[in-house]
């Protein structure tokens, strides 16, 4: 099999798509302007070897995505975490894989179906862990979008497909054992990233609260020279803001932003654009910043790093996975490191460290503990008093929920402009049926319950099923 690459300026940068047809040994690659690739491979992002060793189907921290090709077959290779996908989709003789859902509707001429409501449900599905996320959601016609997490994608000529797991990391005896991993497989990525090998470099950024998981990213990036910091100050505490953190840290370049300094921008679409609806919507306002970076995000160590949280096999998320800012990313131009994805598989040995008597002192014993950030940021001299006192949320506006009424409230001017002109244009190609009546009936019990916890009348209620937290109303056209 051979590759053709089609490069194409107009394309967002990091966006690729691949076409491969039973009846033709070329694969056709057709690819934004800063996908590496040449004659036996393509690639967007960077892993713990050296860029000219074509190996990153093999690497255990590998971010991004890309397809390395041999003889007689293709394989993708997806990132080794959870918050980002490959998507495919199979038309008769020809299979179709991209890293973005927009890129694969267009090429195919397929079209979403107004009629299904659980578009929402399915994408945040990957919450319930790689074994249990819905991994086929519905098109207009009777084909399927395929989605493909943290398994690798092997298609031969005959277009038969075989999944392949991802390689297994090590064990970690003790905390400095999983720190020097940290740390020597961070400087690695940086190097790759670094590469002159490569038609575009990046350098290191960091977002930083004063939670635990972005500001210990924040002292790890530290360890290479790491210089730029963006702080939010979220709408819910003032106090939020991770800027004395990096300050003592030694970064010199603060970036100050507030989380609804996203109402000023023009261009969230890409925030629905994955279905997650608009849960990172307030990241679009660092956009001049972000091109020809990679992101030393803390994503996931709610998980790995909290000394409460039950170890498991499945990669287990919180209700909101973080899946919404990859065609934001695509079009922008750069990467996410997430750090607590390292070597994600051994959950167990770090589960048994966070809990072990050596990690006793940086354990402050209560709901919100995560001893092993702790000790990052406190060996690097950050006071006990200055991170993880309280669960906070940090800065995080949502689209998802109630009518367009509330989208007017939430969206920037023009966008929300553009929506409703959309919307109101579209909305009647959705049957009103019993399937529709029920689920707004059952939706609308969940948000009189919400209302009700807010105002204390009741104190908790029972978990409602995720589906149901889902609105069938205006916003669920946003993904369309």
């Amino acid at each position: 099999m051979d590759l053709k690459i089609i490069k194409k300026d107009y394309l967002p940068k990091l966006s690729w798509l691949t076409e491969i047809n039973k009846n033709n040994n070329n694969i056709n690659l057709y690819c934004g302007p800063w996908v590496e690739a040449d004659k036996n491979f393509f690639v967007e992002g960077a892993w713990d070897g050296d860029f000219n060793d074509i190996n990153f189907d093999s690497s255990v921290v590998f971010m991004g995505s890309g397809g390395i090709v041999k003889n007689d077959y293709i394989k993708f290779v997806t990132p080794c975490n959870t918050v980002e996908a490959l998507y495919s989709c199979k038309q008769g003789d020809t299979y179709y894989f991209s890293n973005s859902i927009p890129f694969l509707l267009e090429i195919t001429n397929e079209e979403l179906d107004f009629n299904y409501l659980d578009y929402e449900n399915d994408f945040l599905s990957i919450s319930d862990g790689i074994n249990s996320y819905i991994d086929k959601v519905p098109l207009n016609s009777s084909n399927d979008i395929e989605v493909h997490y943290f398994k690798n994608i092997i298609v031969d000529k005959n277009l038969k497909v075989t999944k392949q797991n991802k390689p297994t990391p090590p064990n970690f005896k003790n905390y400095d054992d999983y720190y020097s991993f940290l740390i020597t497989k961070l400087k690695h990525i940086d190097h790759n990233f670094r590469s002159k090998n490569r038609v575009k470099t990046y350098g290191p950024i960091v977002f930083s609260s004063n939670g635990y998981d972005s500001a210990a990213c924040a002292a790890l990036g530290r360890e290479i020279e790491c210089n730029t910091a963006i702080v939010y100050e979220s709408k819910k505490a003032r106090e939020d803001t991770g800027k004395p953190i990096v300050k003592k840290l030694g970064y010199e370049t603060i970036i100050e932003k507030e989380e609804l300094d996203y109402l000023k921008m023009n261009n969230t679409e890409d925030s629905v654009s994955n279905g997650e609806l608009g849960t990172s919507i307030f990241f679009s306002s660092s956009e001049p910043y972000l091109e020809g970076t990679y992101i030393l995000s803390g994503i996931h160590g709610d998980w790995v790093w909290d000394k409460h949280a039950k170890p498991n096999e499945e990669i287990l998320r919180s209700f909101y996975p973080d899946t919404a800012r990859k065609e934001f990313r695509l079009r922008v131009g750069f990467h996410f490191v997430t750090i607590p994805f390292f070597a994600v598989q051994s959950h167990f040995d770090l589960y048994r460290i966070s809990n072990s008597k050596e990690m006793e002192p940086w354990s402050i014993g209560n709901d919100y503990d995560r001893p092993i950030a702790r000790r990052i940021l406190e060996d690097q001299g950050i006071p006990r008093d200055m991170f993880g006192i309280a669960k906070d949320g940090g800065a995080g506006s949502s689209l998802r929920f109630l009518n367009l009424t509330y989208l007017k409230r939430v969206m920037p001017k023009k966008c929300y402009e553009d929506f409703r002109e959309y919307y109101k244009k579209n909305k009647n190609k959705r049957k009103r049926n019993l399937k529709y009546l029920m689920r707004s009936i059952r939706y609308s019990l969940y948000i009189l319950k919400v209302i009700l916890q807010q105002k204390k009348i009741i104190q908790s209620f029972k978990d409602t099923e995720r589906k149901y937290t889902c609105s069938p109303w205006a916003p669920s056209f946003l993904f369309f």
